[in-house]
């Protein structure tokens, strides 16, 4: 794989053993922003640029034909697919809905899983509609799915990529999450760059599924990305949003969640 053989991984030394990767890599580099946890690093825009909120056009639905859905408006009184009740995801869907008019409990919503398992449900017609990102996205445009609204126009800079650590081991080791930090930069600035848009396109090619549709995830992307490489100040602002978001009407703590140090220390310029 380029990330590990040749990529900016590699060139600082984080995936240098098998033990690293097995042991640190699930308390260092997964996860979500959480309590009691540091946010070391994230990617902002894209992610959050792409997730939308679709639905399926006529399908049957057991004996039934479903109606087309329209407008957002329509949702209501629908079961609406999510990975958990209370994710992040989910927390976004909640507040999309809301602005529009359609509020908390004037529909249903059901965990059904990951993207993949609320792509399943849309087409399948066991959900009228649900937060999609690509290559999902796409699949579903492609089957007749509609987009109602993008989570970019509500959250612009929303993080889209968070990696946590509990504080203390974080400290402890504080050169290796700089490092991957250093790396996790260099990579989305690599991907970022359009010199490197047919190689981009080739990684991309096993999650899209096809090479067509490797092209059109990587275009879609490049449409949406606001910056490869947030500055702390933008990461900040971010990290405000998320807390508000997940705890309205509390003043935004957001020392509990983000520490800056890590991705001052492996890029100084983004301070």
């Amino acid at each position: 794989m380029y990330g590990r053989s040749r990529g900016p991984f590699a060139r600082h030394r984080v995936l240098a053993s098998r033990r690293l990767r097995r042991r640190r890599g699930r308390r260092v580099f997964r996860g979500r922003v959480a309590r009691g946890r540091v946010h070391a690093g994230s990617r902002l825009g894209a992610a959050a640029r792409r997730a939308r909120t679709r639905r399926v056009r006529s399908r049957p639905h057991g004996r039934r034909q479903r109606p087309e859905i329209a407008s957002i408006g329509e949702l209501r009184g629908k079961d609406l697919g999510v990975d958990a009740i209370e994710s992040g995801y989910a927390t976004l869907l909640y507040d999309i809905l809301g602005r529009r008019g359609v509020a908390r409990g004037s529909y249903r919503p059901v965990a059904v899983g990951g993207t993949a398992q609320r792509l399943d449900a849309l087409l399948a017609g066991s959900i009228a509609g649900a937060m999609l990102a690509p290559p999902h996205d796409l699949r579903a445009l492609a089957e007749g799915a509609r987009v109602l609204a993008s989570a970019a126009d509500d959250f612009p800079g929303y993080p889209g990529v968070t990696v946590a650590a509990r504080r203390s081991w974080a400290r402890d080791h504080h050169d290796l999450v700089t490092r991957y930090c250093r790396a996790l930069l260099a990579g989305a600035r690599w991907a970022a760059d359009r010199a490197n848009r047919e190689r981009v396109i080739e990684l991309l090619g096993p999650e899209a599924g096809s090479p067509n549709a490797a092209v059109a995830m990587y275009e879609a992307e490049d449409r949406a990305r606001e910056v490869a490489a947030p500055t702390l100040a933008q990461a900040h602002a971010a990290m405000v949003r998320v807390v508000e978001l997940r705890h309205p009407g509390r003043p935004p703590e957001v020392e509990r969640y983000f520490d800056p140090l890590f991705t001052a220390s492996a890029d100084p310029a983004l301070a």
